[in-house]
């Protein structure tokens, strides 16, 4: 029997079911499915995995979202069939001063959405406006009675754990998600370890709370398999700045993986005129948020005998 966390981490299945990936591979221009919005670029942890570590701001104007783009955001992508936002970093996204008060707007209009979160602070947003929440691992110990919070009042909770190589981080990890009753507890190779990528292969022999993404291990250590990014079509990413990229993983391009800017122009006129792919390069980020989609319409791309199932 497959647990909750088999059937979250399969990417691929979910953009093979959707009616968008079909339109899009036939040629048709398609809004996204999911929005990935970075509301701050503050973060009250210090993370030595992480992706942004020594970009994070101070709390003040300029790291945060703006409020009004951030709601014409969220209104614009319900007209646009829009159907998800996931809240992320960048930041700790729920210190965004008006984190709650955004959510409840996006709940009110029927769309889904989900967080990540490190749960560090307390929460001061309402957390059944969330289909799941996941809270990962930082440089500090499991802030217990916030998940514990979070267990009480969350439909789907998750953990994640970013792995280095460390078992009794592992250990801990589980036994913390075990504890508190969480859903999951995700194994995920840390891609940015000081820098580098991880080479270790993934635990074994664990809790059955635990759901090792093994797919993540395994890219890692190989090439992208493909010349085109496709998957900002379907999931693109947007900044603390009101930058819309193709992905959160290129800040340090000068632009270049940037589609438009929503200080400037709206998400319908950004997307309209997004270019239907971009190449991938070699400061691409392995394994990055749009790998699995990329996958699949690459593949897609290139079948033959289509009648012949």
């Amino acid at each position: 029997m497959q647990g909750v966390g088999d059937m979250r981490f399969d990417p691929q299945a979910k953009l093979a079911m959707h009616e968008k990936f079909r339109r899009f591979v036939n040629g048709e221009k398609v809004y996204p499915v999911n929005l990935e919005i970075s509301p701050s670029h503050v973060c009250n942890a210090q993370c030595e995995w992480c992706f942004y570590a020594g970009t994070h701001l101070k709390a003040k104007n300029d790291a945060f979202l703006d409020t009004g783009i951030a709601t014409n955001l969220i209104y614009d992508a319900h007209k646009l069939g829009i159907e998800a936002l996931t809240w992320t970093g960048g930041g700790e996204p729920t210190l965004h001063p008006d984190f709650d008060a955004l959510t409840r707007t996006a709940n009110g209009l029927g769309l889904k959405q989900g967080l990540f979160t490190n749960a560090l602070n307390w929460p001061r947003y309402f957390p059944l406006n969330f289909e799941w929440i996941r809270v990962s691992n930082t440089n500090k110990a499991w802030p217990e009675n916030n998940i514990g919070y979070l267990r009480e009042h969350t439909r789907v909770l998750g953990m994640a754990l970013n792995y280095i190589g460390d078992d009794k981080a592992v250990d801990e990890a589980i036994r913390v998600g075990k504890k508190i009753g969480v859903d999951y507890v995700q194994i995920r190779q840390a891609l940015n370890l000081r820098g580098h990528v991880t080479e270790r292969t993934p635990p074994k022999g664990l809790d059955k709370i635990a759901f090792v993404t093994e797919y993540k291990f395994e890219d890692s250590q190989n090439p992208h398999g493909y010349t085109e990014c496709y998957g900002f079509n379907f999931v693109p990413f947007i900044w603390h700045n009101g930058n819309v990229d193709v992905c959160g993983y290129h800040p340090k391009t000068g632009g270049r993986y940037t589609l438009g800017n929503l200080k400037e122009r709206s998400l319908k006129e950004i997307i309209d005129f997004a270019p239907r792919h971009v190449p991938v390069i070699d400061s691409c980020q392995v394994c990055c948020k749009n790998h699995e989609a990329n996958k699949l319409i690459n593949r897609a791309k290139k079948l033959e005998d289509r009648s012949f199932i």
